[in-house]
């Protein structure tokens, strides 16, 4: 199986940066306990840079959360 792994954050760099610290931890963390698990992680890409917001703006939202209110 995999797992994917996501940040966000406001600063591009920053949201990748931290994706990829959690999956370096979480890799770490699984194969401390390989041993007994018999369960090996490795990580697979990188996480990069996104070049576009993934998710609305906040006046978006605060404009259809105001217009789904007035319903």
């Amino acid at each position: 199986p995999m797992v994917a792994v996501s940040a966000t954050s406001a600063r591009p760099a920053r949201a990748a940066d931290m994706a990829n610290a959690v999956a370096r931890a979480l890799a770490a963390q699984a194969n401390a306990a390989k041993a007994s698990t018999q369960v090996q992680l490795v990580q697979f890409s990188r996480a990069v840079r996104p070049t576009e917001p993934t998710s609305t703006s906040t006046r978006v939202t605060a404009l259809v959360g105001a217009s789904a209110g007035g319903l």
